[in-house]
């Protein structure tokens, strides 16, 4: 018999439920091109929606090309695929970079302002502090690397007794582990947002609005001290606990 017609993406709930893992449900997307190449963005934003999504590299491969390039939303599906995978940017921005992805890491902004500044900055952060300047929250950022650290544990199963005298099996384990990269920002919303919060790692997608310096979280003094990036925040996701290779 025919396969029945797919559901339509704007019931989500349908759509991923025909669709249940990512291959297939970015596939069915992608099929809906030859009909409406809205419907199949929309299609793909559901699927990067559902836990777990972790197609990356399909994403960003020929077939999407075109809705990278024009969808405003585009930058944001982009970072919220990079938190499903485990939200380690720094090497997700080299494979973003040798698609020619116009999305760029805090180190570069600050090194180049002039250059970066009005473009897309990508970075994983916890909020340190958060103020309200006017009606607009500013967020005191502290960004966050993502190390891999190894260690030996005890594999295989749990067979210590009282009569066990042998050595037990161990193997090679690794964690991803968040540290301080050193480098910290502000960044702005436009509203208070009550589910941002403090002293959690975050993949944040924003645009870099230059360096300002730091004598006070609400100056515009750009005349003398050190200075820090400003950042009007874009998009925030919840990074996977795992990256994903």
């Amino acid at each position: 018999p025919p396969e029945d017609p797919p559901p339509s993406p704007h019931d989500a709930r349908a759509f991923t439920a025909r669709y249940p893992t990512s291959a297939a449900c970015e596939g069915a997307a992608r099929r809906l091109q030859a009909s409406s190449r809205d419907d199949a963005w929309l299609a793909l934003k559901v699927c990067a929606d559902a836990p777990g999504f972790t197609q990356l590299d399909v994403v960003l491969g020929r077939a999407w090309a075109e809705d990278l390039r024009v969808r405003p939303d585009a930058a944001s599906l982009i970072a919220r695929v990079v938190a499903q995978r485990g939200g380690s940017v720094d090497g997700e921005l080299r494979l973003l970079h040798s698609r020619k992805v116009p999305i760029f890491s805090l180190a570069s902004a600050i090194a180049q302002p002039d250059t970066y500044r009005g473009r897309y900055v990508l970075l994983r952060a916890q909020v340190a502090d958060q103020r309200l300047d006017g009606e607009r929250p500013t967020l005191w950022l502290v960004e966050q690397g993502l190390q891999s650290v190894g260690s030996h544990r005890e594999v295989g199963g749990a067979g210590g007794t009282r009569e066990s005298t042998g050595p037990s099996a161990t193997g090679r384990a690794y964690d991803n582990i968040s540290e301080e990269t050193g480098r910290e920002a502000l960044g702005r919303l436009s509203a208070p947002d009550p589910f941002l919060e403090s002293r959690r790692d975050y993949v944040i997608l924003a645009r870099f609005d230059g360096l300002r310096v730091t004598s006070g979280m609400t100056t515009d003094d750009e005349d003398e001290g050190p200075k820090i990036p400003v950042l009007t925040i874009v998009s925030y996701h919840l990074p996977q606990a795992l990256a994903v290779y």
